[in-house]
């Protein structure tokens, strides 16, 4: 292993750019911050086009990281980590072995978990050589509880436009009827919204149509006149081709980097007068679903009430953005830093062994009509049990 590149940046704790020629390993490793914990954040293997564009991804996702585990309020920092090269053809457990091995020698400074283009298989083959290994004892689902924190700032962002959090009768698109998307439209069917969803995939269209969706065409896909869009696929989906013909008042989803310009896009949107939940907020559940999995087992009651937070920091950041006069993602960045700052001296410690969240975590009040919500299925069930729901639903 050759590290041909340690970059010192007063805002990042490390960043490496690796290199190993044996094994075809070109990898950049960024910690953001542990100032809460050790840095949380996926490995992805991307094909990019050059170094300079690897780095500005892990340096991205790596702040992002922070914040969103700042948000609600978990024991972690942010880190991330690219693998440069094609994940369907240039991937061999030598590589991984040798990334691994980089990862080891953090010390735990860095927990990775799945990113594009890596699968709980490489993962399994990472942890062969390090323990820093987070999200790989098969005994939860983050994307059911990603699906349930978007569910929760849709809630939040309804309550802030039309006063109530009833959904019912309220129509929403969701784009991407994948491993988040779908839970997403079972859990707003079964809260009575009127459900619209397009995908590529025909499998995933018959499993949303099963859930109770109903398919549109990918050329009505931004024009359809709906109260909420949920982007749950490709980033940089709201750009300036495509928020002049959103037709709605709320988007909020699962996709991360929605906005290819945060500053441009954002104050689009806000042009428009449509209301953004940022997605470090939104797509949260899945980092909480994962902090509250140890080998010993896992809680889902208790990360189903952890993430539930998710609904009162989305109105926290809202109101924010509305009293501060600032843009939503500006709102949420500058809460996570206020959390950073007052969090240091103090430190939020979650006794994972134990699966024991910390006493002081604020929570809904219980006159909150989700308190007497039924939880969605999905949350409760095991992995194993939840593969099996999949593939009928898809072969239905």
């Amino acid at each position: 292993m050759n590290v041909l590149t340690q970059i010192t940046n007063a805002d990042y704790e490390r960043i490496q750019i690796c290199r190993d020629e044996a094994t075809g390993l070109h990898a950049i490793v960024a910690v953001h911050s542990t100032k809460l914990g050790p840095a949380l954040g996926g490995v992805s293997m991307l094909p990019c086009k050059s170094e300079q564009e690897a780095l500005s991804e892990v340096l991205r996702q790596s702040r992002r990281a922070t914040f969103r585990a700042a948000l609600a309020g978990l024991p972690f920092g942010g880190g991330a980590a690219v693998l440069i090269g094609d994940c369907r053809t240039q991937k061999t457990p030598a590589m991984l072995h040798s990334f691994a091995r980089l990862v080891d020698d953090l010390g735990g400074k860095f927990l990775v978990t799945e990113g594009r283009g890596i699968e709980a298989a490489d993962l399994a083959i990472i942890r062969g050589v390090t323990p820093h290994v987070a999200s790989l004892y098969g005994y939860c689902d983050p994307s059911s509880f990603t699906a349930y924190s978007v569910f929760l700032g849709i809630v939040a962002a309804m309550k802030r436009v039309t006063g109530s959090e009833d959904l019912f009768g309220h129509r929403v698109l969701v784009q991407g009827v994948g491993r988040v998307g779908l839970p997403l439209v079972r859990q707003l069917c079964q809260a009575g919204a009127t459900v619209y969803t397009c995908d590529i995939r025909d499998s995933a269209l018959r499993a949303a149509v099963f859930a109770g969706a109903r398919v549109v065409p990918l050329s009505a896909l931004q024009s359809l006149m709906v109260d909420v869009y949920a982007p749950c696929a490709t980033s940089a989906i709201l750009n300036p081709t495509t928020i002049p013909q959103l037709r709605c008042s709320i988007v909020a989803g699962a996709a991360d980097n929605p906005l290819l310009d945060e500053e441009r896009d954002g104050q689009a949107l806000h042009d428009r007068g449509i209301l953004y939940v940022p997605d470090i907020v939104a797509n949260a559940g899945g980092l909480i679903a994962i902090s509250a999995e140890t080998k010993d087992g896992y809680n889902p009651e208790l990360a189903v009430r952890v993430a539930r937070n998710i609904q009162q920091t989305a109105t926290d950041v809202l109101s924010d953005s509305s009293m501060l006069g600032i843009l939503p993602h500006r709102a949420a960045i500058r809460r996570a830093e206020m959390y950073l700052e007052t969090a240091g001296a103090e430190r939020v410690t979650w006794d994972r062994a134990q699966l024991r969240y910390p006493l002081n975590m604020p929570l809904p009040a219980s006159s909150s009509s989700l308190e007497s919500t039924a939880l969605p299925p999905e949350l409760l069930m095991g992995k194993e049990h939840l593969e099996f729901l999949r593939s009928q639903a898809l072969n239905s």
